[in-house]
């Protein structure tokens, strides 16, 4: 092994947390003390290794953190539609890559994508492009705006093609709504984006936890139901993205591709 201190991009070969990924590991620090060993071991113990968004115990250090700062903040809950059909009939590896290529591209609209090389998150400072008359749609003032919600904003990988939106930037309804429908409408005009239901809710302090994740589960599941008869009512060849979002009040309210415009 090179003795660089240079060597940024470095990474241990195997499995994370394998005798053998250990061992090199432990020689990269031998050799280089001041190294970014601890930020290594930090991606293995808290990143999902295929998508690089955040693995389960990232999330849960996540939400403990912000639950102990008291921190309010958004959640949404990401599902792939119809996802199972893509591995059962392109197989696997196919599979893998529309979980890499759609969740790359919710945590480039958040910007927090993870360059595993170095360890780092690399913001997205590319303008929205205008979509709308210009004398109303000042492209600029709203990627400010999201800027400022996407503060802190994390994506974490629960399991298989299951996603969560940490938002700790998100205080009120109508920033959640925003959010999850610019979130939405990123999945709906991105080419080879796996279609998608979203189910969000606000978490404030004193709630608990659990409450609120499953709240964000509920509403998820309730948009894929009615994506799902949509589907099946007008002929549709595949699932549409939709966004479904838990109130204070106990009430859902739903969105479907038409509102996203």
């Amino acid at each position: 092994m090179k003795n660089n201190k240079q060597q940024e991009s470095f990474m241990p070969q195997g499995k994370d947390g394998s005798p053998e990924w250990i061992a090199e590991l432990l020689e990269y620090h031998r050799l280089d003390p001041k190294g970014n060993a601890n930020e290594i071991l930090n991606i293995a113990l808290n990143r999902d290794r295929l998508t690089t968004a955040l693995n389960v115990g990232g999330i849960e250090n996540i939400l403990d953190a912000l639950e102990t700062q008291g921190t309010p903040m958004g959640l949404i809950y990401i599902d792939f539609n119809d996802f199972s059909e893509v591995n059962n009939t392109r197989g696997h590896d196919v599979g893998d890559s529309v979980l890499v290529d759609t969740s790359r591209i919710l945590m480039d609209e958040l910007r927090t994508k993870y360059d595993r090389r170095i360890g780092q998150v690399n913001p997205k400072l590319e303008q929205r492009k205008a979509t709308r008359d210009r004398r109303t749609y000042n492209p600029e003032l709203i990627d400010l705006v999201f800027k400022k919600l996407y503060e802190g904003a994390e994506l974490g990988r629960k399991g298989g093609d299951e996603f969560l939106a940490i938002l700790p930037g998100v205080r009120t309804f109508s920033a959640l709504k925003a959010v999850g429908m610019r979130l939405a409408s990123k999945i709906i005009e991105t080419p080879n984006c796996q279609t998608s239901s979203m189910g969000g809710t606000l978490y404030l302090p004193g709630m608990e936890r659990a409450n609120a994740i499953r709240e964000a589960d509920s509403a998820m599941y309730l948009i894929k139901e009615i994506l799902k008869e949509r589907k099946q009512n007008q002929g549709l060849t595949e699932t549409e993205t939709g966004l479904a979002l838990s109130g204070l009040d106990g009430k859902i309210k739903t969105y479907t591709p038409a509102d996203m415009i």
